[in-house]
């Protein structure tokens, strides 16, 4: 597990720019880590983009970096991303983002957390 996490960490490290993506209809489990995750990357200076592909629930609204989190698919044309982080879900479909991800020109590094 300790090596997982180790490379995990140096694929966050090493990104150029990081898109979060919490599963569809996200719960607070699944928002908490996109904003925990949102704080950490703003700590060590790494550009990144949260998206959620439905509406999130205001009553999440509470939860720290919340309002970073985009629903806007334009976020997908407007940079490339070198790793994408999948958060609370093994599923690109249940994040619903496989079809982003199939129209991009290029492979960024995908990790589901």
């Amino acid at each position: 597990m300790q090596r997982i996490a180790k490379q995990i960490y140096s694929q966050i490290t090493n990104a150029k720019s990081v898109m979060l993506v919490p599963h569809r209809d996200p719960d607070g489990d699944a928002l908490g880590s996109v904003t925990a995750l949102i704080h950490f990357l703003k700590n060590l200076g790494i550009p990144h983009t949260a998206f959620c592909d439905t509406n999130i629930p205001a009553k999440h609204s509470y939860l720290p970096n919340f309002e970073h989190l985009k629903l806007d698919n334009s976020v997908w044309q407007d940079k490339k991303y070198d790793l994408i982080l999948v958060l609370d879900t093994g599923s690109l479909e249940r994040a619903g983002i496989d079809k982003y991800i199939s129209n991009l020109d290029y492979k960024p590094t995908i990790v589901n957390i």
